[in-house]
């Protein structure tokens, strides 16, 4: 969110006077230093780490499928959750105070707060939809649910949802000038709609955004747990001739499941505490100024862990990471043809008598 907006959105006028607005100004020189260290290299390694798992999938044909899809769609999210986070290094010096007036400074406080905000409703329909998508992959296997085609429009649909969810706070932002004639950035939809609007409002985000998805996760995975282990019957006999094909997709289903049950997990705990502060606050319920820093990073820090898990779960990743790098030291598209894997084939020839019983050997990229 935008400066009081993403650590403190549903703070009153008289909360952000007071110790709320105070939060962080005090901190001594060390800790404002450590925050701004730590958001520093979560940046660098957002920005770095999301713009180059979208390149490994845009470049990369053999990567083109729907889980990866899902994911561009998530780095995407990602990224522009990232884009908010110099406001929250800004916080560490100035507490929450909006320091840019007029027309520019209504402008930023609105579409900051929005992009903000919307990315993250982006990112939770994601992690649904990536769940949906193993889901249907282990329990179906021999069907195929989530075409390319479906693909692209639900992820149009994570977008058109997260702005039409995000839309009042778009309208409730408006530029205040406390007590102390500091500014502000302040949502208030009491003032915009009417009285009990915010509490409302973060209640359905709660539920909408957290509680029901969380939900709908769980449910998905536990289907896939029991249907794996249903799976694995006694004297399961595999056909000889696919034999080593069908031990090779299982192993690679199993390692994309894996990767992305973990992906999962760790987006809930990032974002736990973002949401339990969320129905405090609509509560008008203080919490310490620690907590409220907490509370953000650590949802900010998803950002940076999740292309990490990526490219630590998914050997794809790895090499195609490995092949950019590559094809940047060799000087760009010089060496876009050897940036990728060869394998050796050996062909026999027998049509012509002369070269009966000699071997071609040839080089087949993978």
């Amino acid at each position: 969110m935008s400066s009081n907006e993403s650590l403190n959105t549903t703070a009153r006028p008289e909360q952000r006077n007071g110790v709320v607005e105070e939060c962080f100004v005090r901190d001594s020189t060390a800790v404002k230093l450590v925050h701004v260290m730590t958001y520093c290299i979560l940046v660098i390694v957002s920005l770095c780490g999301n713009s180059a798992i979208i390149t490994v999938v845009w470049k990369v044909r053999r990567m083109r499928k729907t889980i990866n899809f899902f994911i561009v769609n998530m780095c995407i999210a990602d990224l522009l959750i990232t884009l908010y986070m110099p406001r929250s290094i800004s916080v560490s010096f100035t507490g929450y105070r909006w320091l840019v007036g007029g027309i520019l400074g209504r402008i930023f406080c609105k579409f900051s707060v929005f992009m903000h905000q919307t990315a993250i409703a982006v990112s939770i329909f994601t992690v649904i939809a990536i769940s949906c998508d193993r889901f249907f992959a282990v329990v179906f296997p021999l069907k195929t649910f989530i075409t390319k085609k479906i693909c692209q429009i639900i992820i149009a649909f994570t977008w058109i949802l997260s702005v039409a969810i995000r839309l009042p706070m778009l309208y409730g932002l408006e530029i205040t000038v406390g007590k102390n004639g500091y500014l502000g950035c302040l949502l208030s939809l009491d003032d915009a709609f009417y009285k009990g609007a915010e509490k409302s409002y973060y209640q359905f985000t709660f539920i909408g955004l957290f509680a029901v998805p969380l939900s709908v996760i769980a449910i998905l995975y536990s289907g896939i747990f029991i249907s794996l282990k249903l799976r694995k019957s006694p004297g399961e006999v595999v056909p000889r001739g696919g034999g080593r094909e069908h031990r090779r997709d299982a192993v690679i289903k199993k390692k994309v499941l894996r990767m992305v049950f973990i992906v999962v997990v760790v987006f809930v705990f990032c974002w736990l505490l973002f949401f339990i502060q969320l129905i405090l606050f609509s509560y008008k319920i203080r919490v310490p100024c620690e907590v409220l820093f907490w509370r953000l990073f650590l949802a900010h820090l998803n950002s940076g862990i999740n292309p990490i898990l990526y490219l630590a779960l998914n050997e794809n990743y790895r090499e195609g990471v490995k092949n950019l790098i590559r094809r940047w030291r060799l000087g760009g598209f010089v060496a876009e043809k050897s940036v990728y894997p060869l394998r050796s084939v050996t062909l026999k020839s027998s049509r012509n008598p002369q070269m009966e019983g000699t071997q071609t050997k040839i080089n087949v990229k993978e």
